[in-house]
């Protein structure tokens, strides 16, 4: 996996601002850990996917695309 990997996604921005602040809630930016600060975007499937994790929670968010060109994480 590499991690300077470039999506090229298209979603409403309503859609995408909706199920932001769930996810933010799960990745804490206070966390002690860094990675747990983090949140994994994955476009596949005609799906844009956000990941968060604190140990205790994980949270994912789907979101329909309009359109994927490049496909990953």
């Amino acid at each position: 996996m590499s991690i300077n990997k470039i999506l090229a996604v298209e979603v409403f921005r309503e859609d995408l601002y909706r199920e932001l602040p769930f996810v933010k809630v799960v990745a804490n930016a206070k966390s002690a850990i860094p990675v747990l600060k983090k949140i994994l975007v994955e476009a596949k499937d005609d799906k844009l996917y956000l990941h968060a994790n604190d140990l205790d929670l994980s949270f994912t968010a789907a979101i329909a695309t309009s359109k994927i060109d490049v496909e990953g994480k």
